[in-house]
């Protein structure tokens, strides 16, 4: 009579397998397992000061004065002309950059691009700019939002761009 180990050996060679092979195999698809539902544990919606963002170090450096910004209900004067809408979306990894740092930076990118944008279609402002992240859009004069995952934040943002007469 064969025992167990042997039965089990034998069984395990007819698939090509050994069972170090197999031991291998399922250790592997336990850490890939637990991985995925790590990476889904945190994914947050939540708000962040504007005024921080653009007040944080190196902020000034990749933004454009000369294209104004407008925040949710900011009255913008003197609009001559409206353009286009522009949606943007910035993500940055949150592994080098943590929480608040990683957000900010991906605002900065986002209204960045916003004046780029403005600046390329002859307008010298960006207004209405909101909170978009799966098209339920969110108005504020004072924050915006980043989701906020494991691995990388992410700023969704669309605003107008315009022409602002003198």
């Amino acid at each position: 009579m064969r025992s167990t180990t042997s039965l089990l050996n034998a069984r395990l060679g007819d698939w090509g397998v050994s069972r170090v092979g197999l031991i291998g195999r399922l250790l592997c698809l336990i850490v890939c397992l637990l991985s995925i539902t790590s990476v889904q544990a945190r994914n947050e919606f939540q708000p962040f000061s504007i005024n921080e963002a653009v007040a944080a170090p190196g902020a000034a450096a990749q933004l454009d004065s000369t294209v104004k910004l407008y925040f949710g209900g900011q009255s913008a004067t003197n609009v001559a002309k409206t353009l286009r809408d522009i949606l943007v979306v910035r993500r940055v990894n949150t592994v080098l950059n943590k929480g608040d740092a990683a957000c900010r930076s991906a605002f900065v990118e986002a209204i960045g691009f916003l004046q780029k944008a403005a600046r390329a279609a002859g307008g010298n402002a960006v207004i209405n700019i909101r909170s978009n992240f799966k098209n339920n859009e969110r108005s504020s004069e004072v924050d915006y939002d980043c989701s906020v995952g494991s691995f990388r934040s992410v700023v969704s943002l669309k605003g107008t761009t315009a022409v602002l007469g003198r």
